[in-house]
């Protein structure tokens, strides 16, 4: 170890054996790559001869993982014993009870302190589903000249905020006197913070499980000082969750509109959420079961969104002898925006309309 800095891995939040049931058959491989990535956490800890490795808790979905899972886990941890891990336990798996190789200390109710001769590190881990308060309640380092570092799962609040996932704020933060806050619970890589010499960071899940974790997913790595750090986001995801808007106006049948996809939605082992926007003609009809289809074997899993509108020809509906055809007239000959006569039309034609409170 090198006393003047301790060289750090910080994750959280691998929800090992999510159910993933919204990928359908591809639910079980998506099960075997989130263990995949802790295999390459684990690497990448060894690769980059890190001191320590931080996992700010939710390393399992639940609190009962099953044997294999427990024993792949273990074993990858028993392939780093110079390496020394600190896991705290989150909301979902935190009455953890695992036997864990020598070089992994468990975090698991309250506050504990290991000291090593380099550094202090501290934990604290969920004792039950909810923590409504919180679990750093006037805690501050014992020994504020050496290193110290300090994990747990929890949601950074402002003053006077409430969450049932042990709230902590800012101010809480820089009483504490660490020099590194390793947190857990948000899935989003947050940036490096610091607040009075206390720098903390969320490091975000390591793989995206759905459509709201979307972008590279990774894990923070880099060197811890006395008063400051030198640390950088790593991404180590196996795949990217992409949500992607795709104008298809103009395309006048299938062939069209998936070479549109290619076109856009680049990188088939990444999981796409293509949402089909623009205007196409009335009489063509989207069936985005058909386009899943057509283009499943070119992407690991997608899936594709009908937001188009139909396209409108206004001088026929001008003659139409209806409630529409005069709606189009009036609207016509007091020069309305096209938004004012797709949410008209959309009104009576039944559709549910919504409007910008702006």
């Amino acid at each position: 170890l090198n006393f003047n800095k301790v060289r750090i891995l910080h994750t959280a939040d691998l929800h090992i054996e999510s159910a993933l049931t919204a990928f359908k058959s591809a639910a079980e491989i998506r099960r075997a790559e989130l263990l995949d990535i802790f295999g390459k956490i684990i690497d990448t800890a060894k690769s980059e001869n890190v001191d320590v490795l931080i996992i700010a808790g939710d390393l399992f979905n639940s609190c009962r993982p099953s044997k294999p899972a427990v024993s792949y886990v273990k074993r990858k941890l028993e392939s780093i014993p110079e390496v020394k891990v600190f896991i705290t336990t989150g909301n979902h798996d935190y009455s953890l009870n695992i036997d864990f190789p020598e070089n992994v200390f468990l975090f698991s109710n309250g506050i504990k302190k290991y000291e090593f001769e380099s550094f202090d590190f501290y934990g604290a881990g969920f004792q039950s589903e909810y923590c409504d308060s919180n679990m750093l309640k006037n805690f501050s380092v014992e020994n504020p000249g050496k290193i110290n570092i300090l994990a747990f799962h929890g949601d950074i609040v402002e003053k006077g905020q409430t969450s049932r996932y042990n709230p902590v704020t800012r101010e809480e933060l820089s009483e504490t006197g660490a020099d590194y806050v390793a947190l857990g619970h948000v899935h989003q890589f947050t940036g490096i913070n610091c607040v009075n010499n206390v720098s903390y960071a969320y490091c975000g899940i390591p793989e995206g499980r759905g459509f709201d974790e979307l972008g590279k997913k990774g894990v923070i790595i880099g060197d811890v000082y006395k008063n400051r750090v030198d640390l950088k986001f790593l991404p180590v995801c196996k795949r990217e969750c992409i949500e992607t808007n795709i104008d298809i106006t103009g395309c006048g049948d299938y062939d069209e509109i998936c070479s549109k996809i290619y076109e856009c939605a680049i990188g088939g082992q990444n999981i796409f959420k293509i949402n089909l926007c623009g205007t196409v003609e009335n009489q063509f009809f989207l069936n985005t079961n058909f386009i899943e289809e057509r283009i499943k074997n070119d992407y690991f899993y997608v899936k594709v969104i009908d937001l188009t509108r139909p396209e409108i020809d206004i001088d026929m509906l001008k003659e139409e002898y209806s409630l529409r055809g005069l709606f189009v007239k009036k609207l016509s000959e007091q020069n309305g925006s096209e938004e004012a006569l797709r949410f008209g039309l959309g009104a009576i034609s039944g559709e549910k309309v919504y409007f910008n409170d702006n």
